[in-house]
């Protein structure tokens, strides 16, 4: 039996994004049955969902490398470099040695 998981849908134009049911807009007959859904359509929704946790796991364990004083760091840094606002030396610095240890545990994702 196949439950309706939620899942994270991130949205750029807000701040963080929504929990969505993927099946919500799939057409029902009356006993309950899809209609119109393949076998691979649900392998594709299956294997989006496992990429998904593939991600938070990766992101868990930067945050568990770096800590996550330091992970709250990098993304409000990120937020600075991106908005325009001139950045310290001091602050690249820092950025660049954090990065160098996530590049340690990620050598093979091609992390730039």
């Amino acid at each position: 039996m196949r439950l309706a998981h939620p899942i994270f849908r991130p949205d750029d134009s807000r701040a963080g994004g929504e929990w969505v049911d993927p099946t919500s807009e799939l057409s029902v007959d009356s006993s309950g049955r899809l209609i119109g859904v393949t076998a691979e359509n649900y392998n594709e929704v299956e294997a989006r969902m496992v990429a998904h946790l593939d991600e938070l796991i990766l992101q868990s364990n930067v945050i568990a490398t770096i800590g996550t004083e330091d992970w709250q760091w990098c993304l409000a840094y990120t937020e600075r470099k991106h908005s325009g606002t001139p950045i310290p030396p001091a602050d690249r610095d820092r950025f660049r040695a954090l990065k160098t240890k996530v590049k340690k545990l990620l050598p093979t994702n091609g992390f730039s």
